[in-house]
């Protein structure tokens, strides 16, 4: 019973577009991917087969066991609702039958006694929809089949409404905002990639890895038309969590001193590598190895070219999806030795 609860209250955040970032995820995992990772995750399986069913939490009688279950499942759900990534929503999940384990001497006195006449789910729940007549007039079970459902209404929005933090990790399409701003790169001037094979099952190979190089390499022209135009608008666009933060205190210098500059960038060589979480990253990135040379230009208040120079770089760009929009950077590394 826990679990049929728990899939349909887990089905209604779902349902109402929550997400959460986890640090195996590239992306927000939204909808079907967050509802599955939960029903089905291994703290799920331990409460099945080990914590729930202890016959130090679980109560004695038949009644109550269905009872606690559901209470624990809406506890968990409630609990994990507000969460925004995966470890939070996991501890809300397992804080559930913390909480309802505190109430449970409570449960005792309200249920009934365990192996008594009236512990039968079936004679307890029609009492519970219908009363305690066993033919009861038209109106009064109507009353009672209605406040049921209504009770169970409050429970859906209830849910719903404690997901809210959780709702707004996805933003619109920004193709609207990019249109007009010069950022275009020709593929053809990208070089072939590699991929970490043990870090990679080869999913990422091929045409998905070229397409996510070329992401980056538009997201770079994008920080140079934010800094040139002073659109920090056009930052959101490329950038996410510490490239963010970086991107927009070099634009924030920018107009204090007058002084502008970008930074165009020529691949020679990427290779792709899994990077963890770290910083304000709640989930894993792609990090492309690069090298190659970069042209570095410096522009006055005007708008005119103060000064250019060319030199070699060898960094790596760390991407991921964090709005699940687009790929975005999130910071700037240095390529390890060797590599």
């Amino acid at each position: 019973m826990f679990w049929v609860a728990l899939t349909a209250g887990v089905g209604t955040l779902a349902a109402s577009g929550h997400c959460m970032t986890a640090r195996w995820a590239f992306e927000p995992v939204c909808g079907f991917d967050f509802w599955r990772v939960i029903v089905t995750s291994p703290e799920v399986l331990i409460f099945l087969f080990f914590m729930i069913t202890d016959p130090k939490t679980v109560p004695a009688g038949r009644v109550g066991r269905v009872v606690f279950g559901l209470l624990v499942a809406l506890a968990s759900t409630v609990l994990m609702a507000p969460q925004t990534n995966e470890f939070g929503t996991k501890v809300g999940l397992l804080s559930g039958l913390v909480v309802v384990c505190a109430v449970r001497p409570l449960l005792d006195r309200l249920l009934p006694e365990p192996r008594s006449a009236a512990d039968n789910l079936r004679r307890y729940a029609t009492r519970l929809v219908v009363g305690d007549k066993a033919k009861p007039g038209a109106i009064r079970g109507a009353v009672r089949i209605g406040l049921t459902i209504a009770a169970v209404f409050v429970l859906g929005v209830g849910i719903v409404a404690a997901g809210t933090p959780a709702r707004g990790l996805v933003v619109p399409d920004t193709t609207e905002m990019l249109d007009g701003v010069p950022h275009q790169i020709d593929p053809a001037t990208l070089p072939a990639i590699t991929v970490d094979v043990e870090a990679w099952d080869g999913s990422i190979a091929g045409p998905i890895a070229q397409d996510i190089l070329l992401s980056l390499a538009e997201n770079l022209e994008l920080e140079n038309q934010a800094l040139l135009r002073g659109d920090e608008s056009l930052l959101t666009a490329a950038d996410h969590g510490d490239r963010l933060r970086e991107m927009q205190g070099r634009l924030h210098d920018a107009q204090a001193s007058g002084r502008t500059a970008i930074a165009h960038y020529r691949f020679d060589t990427v290779h792709v590598i899994l990077i963890a979480p770290f910083g304000v990253q709640t989930g894993g990135s792609i990090g492309l190895e690069s090298r190659g040379t970069v042209t570095e230009e410096t522009y006055d208040a005007q708008g005119a070219l103060l000064d250019r120079r060319t030199s070699p770089f060898s960094q790596t760009f760390a991407v991921r999806r964090p709005t699940g929009d687009r790929w975005l950077i999130v910071a700037v590394l240095p390529t390890a030795t060797g590599s």
